[in-house]
């Protein structure tokens, strides 16, 4: 999961709106798959 990505996303399509833009109905965040080949970048941010 990714909180901020969630919140930046939500943020550009309330600006979206407040324009009168559409949006689409689902905003599709990338998720990261953290595994035993690649956890040693993703280590320091859990600390």
């Amino acid at each position: 999961q990714d909180p901020a990505g969630e919140g930046k996303a939500a943020v550009e399509a309330l600006g979206k709106l407040k324009k009168g833009e559409k949006i689409d109905p689902i905003i599709n965040i990338p998720v990261t798959i953290v595994t035993k080949k690649n956890v040693d970048q993703y280590r320091a941010m859990f600390k």
